[in-house]
């Protein structure tokens, strides 16, 4: 069963509602911890990028795809 993140407040200043939010590596473990803590936290948005891609998130390793999401 895999281990929930403790409760904690984002720190004093960070302001993450209505930021877009890109976490690497968050197919699983730390990473997608993160990127479900900023989406509870009011993230405007949440890209989920890992290696390989799946529906939920962007494959990492293709350039075309990470060049479409920063332009």
């Amino acid at each position: 069963m895999p281990r929930r993140a403790p409760e904690v407040a984002a720190p004093a200043g960070v302001e993450l509602h209505d930021a877009v939010v890109v976490v690497t590596g968050a197919a699983s473990g730390i990473g997608r911890a993160l990127a479900d803590r900023f989406e509870a936290e009011g993230a405007g948005a949440v890209v989920r990028a890992d290696l390989g891609g799946t529906e939920e998130t962007l494959d990492v390793s293709d350039r075309a795809a990470v060049e479409s999401l920063v332009e």
